[in-house]
């Protein structure tokens, strides 16, 4: 999508870094979804780090019963179900993001169809 947003390649690994990170940051990998703020929230439904991360730890999560810790360790999570909980994910969602993450790559391959369509209408 960037690439047909600018004519220039050195522009778009300059766009690429400011435009991905925030996607990255409110996907869920650096920050659990719930505790995002309120004014951002939005930014976590438009990243597919989001759904992408999502259902791949409910994948590697659901059928794990038994997680051993160790006798000494008391902070452990016991269960895969008690490692989905902790990061606010729900098993019945899995279907959901994956369904949404084609929603992602169809919609932003149309973004950049229309950019594409723009930048050649104003060069005729």
């Amino acid at each position: 999508m960037l690439s047909c947003v600018t004519e220039q390649s050195e522009m778009v690994s300059l766009l690429a870094m400011p435009l991905l990170m925030p996607l990255m940051l409110f996907g869920g990998f650096y920050v659990n979804a719930d505790s995002i703020p309120v004014y951002f929230i939005w930014l976590k439904y438009l990243s597919w780090f989001k759904y992408g991360n999502e259902a791949l730890n409910i994948n590697q999560w659901r059928n794990i019963d038994d997680i051993d810790c160790g006798a000494d360790n008391s902070t452990c999570i016991h269960t895969g179900q008690q490692v989905l909980q902790q990061f606010n994910f729900y098993e019945d969602q899995f279907v959901l993001n994956i369904a949404l993450l084609f929603v992602l790559i169809v919609g932003y391959r149309l973004v950049g169809f229309c950019f594409l369509l723009l930048r050649t209408r104003k060069s005729n």
